[in-house]
């Protein structure tokens, strides 16, 4: 795991830190300390970049400071008079509005007495109302759409500076866009994808699942959509956005580098765990997929479950619920050593994942 030991032994006497793909690959393996989590992930998600010392970073901050009140003064400026002229606004207020006072907070119940818990509530929804009315103004052709309140509220927890969250959550954004989109073509590819794995690596249960009417995965879109919130607990999700974020798997690294053998031991209680080490040559186009060979590990320890439902004639919709309250239960370092373990022992199926061409057949 990565500490603020490690991250200081691994910067130089000005803050710069030396070696930034030796950083990116030790988050990925062995995650981040939440003492160092904020800090690293200011540079995973560009708020800083990697060249940057103590004095740049500091001057940046302040910089992006200023250009978040900017934005933020779009909004904040129209008057209660003039909105009436702005109809698209006042609808896309009032929805995020509604959708942010429907946020789960199911975590908050292990930190906080009840008179706390409401208090750190409320704040924390004000804060996400200003966050996402200036992210509307700040990609207005993305706007706001379902969900993105709780693609945010995990930033809150890591950051306490508004306009820090705001930029971290817009980086973030802008790698999901396609999932947010009216058309979401970015999620269209992904589920064509995942099908793909599934025919190609489990066949008999892709007969399954298409003899139920499961091919189109409505469960895995929300899941891909919001990067697994809602499957495992928000303290979980921050490891497995440590791993995300770091695209350590998705990096194009032509010459190659040391990585963990394909043949990773599930019973160990660390992703770092593993001791034999070999080189491998990987490319761009099998890395990018890191996040589908990790959820088609999670629906392959959903197996039994799936197939029990199915001999017992669930109805679709129960079908669904279910397994979600049963992925619940997995164990979020197993599923990262299953989704890492297929990626890399299944590196070369980048031909068999280039769906980009069929797309057109399904989105107009």
């Amino acid at each position: 795991m990565v500490t603020k030991e490690y991250w200081k032994r691994c910067s130089d006497q000005n803050g710069k830190v030396i070696n930034p793909s030796q950083m990116k690959q030790s988050i990925f393996w062995g995650g981040l300390d939440p003492d160092i989590r904020a800090k690293a992930w200011k540079f995973l998600l560009n708020f800083y970049p990697w060249d940057s010392n103590k004095i740049t970073r500091q001057e940046i901050r302040i910089r992006k400071k200023e250009e978040y009140e900017i934005i933020k003064q779009r909004w904040k400026q129209i008057t209660p008079e003039q909105l009436v002229f702005f109809d698209e606004w006042k609808k896309r207020k009032d929805f995020i509005k509604k959708d942010v006072l429907s946020t789960p907070f199911d975590d908050l119940d292990t930190l906080f007495d009840e008179t706390q818990r409401k208090e750190y509530q409320e704040k924390t929804m004000s804060l996400m109302l200003q966050i996402l009315y200036c992210y509307n103004f700040y990609n207005w052709n993305i706007g706001y759409s379902i969900g993105m309140n709780q693609l945010l509220y995990p930033f809150t927890r890591i950051f306490k500076e508004e306009s820090t969250i705001f930029w971290c959550f817009a980086a973030k954004m802008d790698k999901l866009k396609d999932n947010f989109v009216p058309k979401k073509r970015g999620l269209l590819c992904s589920i064509l994808k995942l099908s793909k794995i599934f025919n190609y690596m489990d066949p008999w249960f892709y007969a399954t699942l298409a003899s139920i009417s499961s091919l189109d995965f409505l469960c895995c879109i929300r899941w891909i959509q919001l990067l697994f919130i809602g499957v495992f607990p928000v303290d979980q999700i921050f490891l497995l956005w440590d791993t995300i974020f770091s695209d350590y798997l998705m990096e194009n690294e032509p010459n190659g580098e040391l990585v963990p053998k394909t043949e990773i031991s599930l019973e160990t209680s660390d992703l770092s765990e593993s001791t034999e080490l070999v080189r491998e040559k990987r490319t761009t186009s099998s890395h990018q997929n890191y996040i589908l060979f990790f959820l088609f590990g999670i629906l392959l320890q959903c197996r039994e479950n799936i197939l029990e439902f199915h001999s017992q004639e669930w109805p679709y919709e129960e079908m669904l619920k279910e397994l979600k309250i049963v992925s619940r239960k997995l164990n979020l370092i197993k599923c990262l050593k299953v989704g890492c373990s297929l990626c890399l022992k299944f590196s070369k199926m980048g031909s068999l994942l280039n769906i980009e061409s069929q797309l057109d057949d399904f989105v107009t």
